[in-house]
């Protein structure tokens, strides 16, 4: 049996001025056990504890109040320990087989806990300039944690980092620099993974992972960015990218295979992703895939997303400030993608059933579209340009297809289709045009051109099937009333006043 125990306590003096009141407290037991310990200058201390095969240990600390308590229990446990600046503060506690820990830190306050319990865990936090605090909590197998804090400029320099990690084969990477971030990572489960690098000032970062293989990772700098990140279930994956000032993004994605990307780049936008399966609080156990994108530039954007089902897809775009764009799919394989540019554009989209697909493009200032498709196998596309244009479509059945285009000022247009394989196209142009389009059947068809000014269209198609109707109203002030009843109807109005 083979006990080693080094001890190099040093205690310097300058200038006729005693640096001491060092202690060291060591307790070991068991066979091949390792303490290397250098404590240099006022107030140092080490309390040490190690039982089992072949610990290993070697701690430094230099200058003022550094504070060292270790217990590691079980065998081929690994210790480095360097402490360099005026209260620095660490606690390991190892119980387990080579679990591996190592901790720098550097200058003025930092404060270190790592607990791990289990084997094969690893842990490493490195800590340099002004305040910071770390914990690390690892308990299962194969657990990886770690963790880098530096102030890089002046300021109150106050980073704090937690990690909680339960189950086996966990990875989360903390990266923070300046002033006043948090990042709170909890991960339930194996082979989760998260990553967080936050940069300048007051940004907060909170992951939540339970279950198998999820991913999560945060990228924000500027000042005073949130994200919020909850994955429940297997294989789930979000990534933020937030950059700016006082962005805000809150990503949910429960049971199985969803994906959310969210990019801001400006001040004060909103992003909120709800994903999940069949159930409609949480985690079901069934269903998922879904894949939801982001991104919003400039300010004042929001968007709020929420897909139920399996293997929908949404892309929303915004690009200058005060848009909103508010989507709801339930079903499968729904799709939709909403573009918005300029300023105060409005998008409420709700997709119902399975492979529905919707397309929002929108710019200039203050367009409205309400799009509503139920059933399956249903398109539309709704494209606003300039000032002023209101869209209502509404889509119930299967097959039906609908496209509004509206530019320039001020056009109205409501499209109603109840049934099966209908179509609908409206083009609207000039200023304030109005359209209404009710059809209600089976293959029946209507296109709306209207150019020029104040000209009124009113399509009404009822109780029957493949029916037709064309309207064409050039000009100014023309009023068209089209009603078809039954079956096999055809309507061609043509009107201009040029």
């Amino acid at each position: 049996m083979k006990k080693l125990l080094t001890f190099v306590l040093a205690v310097f003096i300058f200038a006729g001025l005693s640096l001491a009141q060092n202690n060291l407290y060591t307790e070991q037991s068991g066979v091949d056990n390792d303490i290397n310990a250098d404590q240099v200058g006022t107030g140092n201390d080490a309390n040490m504890h190690q039982q089992g095969f072949m610990n290993f240990g070697d701690i430094d600390q230099f200058g003022l109040t550094n504070i060292l308590g270790t217990n590691q229990l079980g065998n081929f446990n690994g210790l480095t320990v360097d402490q360099t600046g005026i209260d620095n503060f660490s606690d390991v506690f190892q119980d387990g087989n080579e679990n591996a820990v190592d901790i720098d830190q550097s200058g003025e306050t930092n404060n270190s806990m790592i607990e791990q319990v289990g084997n094969g865990n690893t842990a490493q936090t490195n800590q340099t300039g002004v305040l910071h605090i770390a914990h690390t909590y690892q308990y299962g197998n194969d657990n990886s944690s770690h963790v880098f804090q530096d102030q890089r400029s002046a300021g109150l320099g106050f980073l704090e980092s937690y990690v909680l990690q339960e189950g086996d084969g966990n990875d989360a990477d903390v990266y923070q620099y300046d002033d006043y971030s948090i990042s709170n990572i909890w991960q339930t489960g194996s082979g989760n993974n998260s990553f967080v690098e936050q940069e300048d000032f007051y940004h907060r970062s909170r992951i939540r992972q339970i279950g198998i293989d999820n991913s999560a990772q945060v990228d924000q700098s500027g000042i005073v960015q949130r994200s919020r990140i909850r994955q429940v279930g297997e294989n789930n994956g979000a990534e933020v990218n937030q950059y700016g000032r006082r962005n805000r993004s809150r990503v949910r994605q429960f049971d199985f295979d969803n994906s959310a990307f969210v990019s801001q780049d400006g001040r004060r936008n909103r992003s909120n992703i709800l994903q999940q399966g069949w159930g409609t609080t949480g985690y079901s156990g069934s269903g998922g895939g879904h894949t939801a994108e982001v991104f919003q530039y400039n300010r004042r954007n929001r968007s709020f997303i929420t897909q139920l089902g399996e293997t929908n897809y949404i892309r929303v775009e915004q690009q200058n400030r005060f848009n909103l764009s508010d989507a709801y799919q339930y079903g499968i394989s729904n799709s939709a993608n909403v573009k918005q540019r300029d300023v105060s554009q409005y998008s409420y989209l709700d997709q119902y059933g399975e492979e529905n697909s919707a397309e929002v493009r929108q710019r200039g200032f203050n367009n409205d579209s309400y799009l509503y498709q139920y059933g399956n196998n249903n398109d539309a596309l709704v494209h606003q340009r300039n000032v002023e244009n209101y869209s209502t479509l509404m889509q119930d059945g299967n097959g039906n297809d609908a496209e509004i285009y509206q530019r320039n000022l001020t056009h109205f247009s409501d499209v109603y289709q109840l049934g099966n394989n209908n179509e609908a196209n409206i083009d609207q142009r000039g200023d304030t045009q109005w359209s209404d389009v009710d059809s209600w059947g089976d293959f029946n068809t209507v296109e709306v051109d209207q150019r020029g000014e104040f000209n009124v269209s009113d399509v009404f198609q009822g109780f029957g099937d493949g029916n037709n109707a064309d309207v064409w109203q050039q000009g100014s002030t023309n009023n068209s009333d089209v009603n078809q009843y039954g079956s096999g109807n055809s309507a061609n109005v043509f009107q201009d006043t040029f």
